[in-house]
């Protein structure tokens, strides 16, 4: 019944839930600057509709707070080194692309909040990519941009399964799926929130007007308002040096070596807690006769 021990597979169940309430939106969503905002509004117009977009929303989210709770819980417990030094990378690996597909997915729907990524992307790339929002035929020539990351947010979330089997892959009797009464709970939580609050859309994106004030998801946009108060190089600079020197933790901060493990007899309660947590699968549970 502890909590922070079904962190991992609450984060699979999460992805679950995004597949599913993805494919739901997906049917009705149509890619396209003159299209886009309007398709969203009319999956909002029905209950159904805005459930499903609201459990899709705040399911990303929890996936983001699940995945860095587990590292955290990884990282003090010190099950970051040797044996698990795949397990924490991929990790790594695997919140990049969660935190990408997300950022996709709120740009999709093309209002105010895409219209602050398209103009820092402009901003920041210049060139031929920013002409591409300025021209006449402003439509058609950003479609194709449209598929592609409609694409890249349908996409990625299937290799996360490829990712989940290399995260588990060097971990003895690796464990995939919550408890039933766990997933229940999320499902339930997911549900009462997304009809306490359901999740909305900011005024449509227009390019020829400034941004107003805009409800932000500090959990995937919130690099947008740090990098007008930092800068590009500083905030940058940061997130690499940062995530660079988490990423190879196992190496530059690696336990200091034990030897074998040593059991004490009077202590051993048969609990079982040290077969089921050895990453080497090297421990076998007896019937003691003393």
């Amino acid at each position: 019944f502890n909590p922070f021990y079904h962190l991992g597979t609450l984060t699979i169940f999460m992805l679950i839930v995004l597949i599913g309430t993805g494919i739901y939106i997906t049917l009705i969503y149509r890619p396209g600057l003159d299209v886009a905002y309007q398709t969203v509004e009319k999956i909002d117009s029905t209950w159904f509709g805005s459930l499903m977009r609201s459990m899709h929303r705040y399911a990303s989210d929890g996936m983001i707070v699940l995945i860095v709770l587990h590292m955290l819980k990884m990282l003090v417990s010190d099950r970051f080194s040797g044996q698990r030094w795949l397990a924490w990378t991929s990790g790594w690996i695997m919140l990049a692309g969660v935190w990408l597909t997300g950022t996709f997915g709120y740009w999709l729907i093309w209002d105010q909040r895409a219209q602050w990524m398209t103009e820092y992307m402009m901003e920041t790339l210049a060139g031929t990519s920013g002409l591409t929002y300025i021209a006449s035929d402003l439509a058609s020539r950003t479609f194709s941009n449209f598929v592609i990351i409609l694409f890249l947010h349908v996409f990625l979330p299937l290799i996360g399964f490829l990712g989940i089997y290399i995260h588990g892959l060097r971990l003895s009797r690796a464990k995939w799926w919550s408890p039933r009464w766990v997933s229940i709970q999320a499902t339930v939580g997911l549900i009462v929130l997304s009809l306490i609050k359901p999740a909305a859309s900011a005024a449509p994106a227009d390019l020829g007007l400034l941004i107003r004030s805009i409800p932000m998801d500090s959990l995937y946009l919130g690099f947008l308002p740090v990098i007008e108060a930092w800068g590009n190089v500083i905030f940058w600079g940061l997130a690499i040096l940062v995530s660079g020197s988490l990423f190879l933790l196992p190496w530059l901060a690696a336990g200091r070596d034990l030897g074998p493990a040593a059991i004490t007899d009077a202590d051993c309660t048969g609990c079982n807690l040290c077969y089921a947590e050895c990453p080497f699968d090297s421990i076998r549970m007896i019937e003691r006769n003393d």
